[in-house]
């Protein structure tokens, strides 16, 4: 929580800033680091299984 707190205020700024948001902005990727920083906006948790994701059962 409190990792939270240091960068909710500047969320989409901290990782667009951090290494792998340079890399996928340099990339051609900017609206993935923009889609990542969206708070409270998805409605399911992705998981990884057998190397797929899924919605995570609730």
């Amino acid at each position: 929580m409190i990792a939270w707190q240091g960068v909710a205020e500047t969320l989409p700024q901290s990782l667009a800033a951090c290494a792998s948001g340079r890399e996928l902005r340099a990339s051609g990727y900017p609206q993935d680091v923009a889609i990542a920083a969206e708070a409270d906006r998805s409605t399911a948790v992705p998981v990884l299984e057998d190397r797929v994701f899924r919605t995570a059962s609730q």
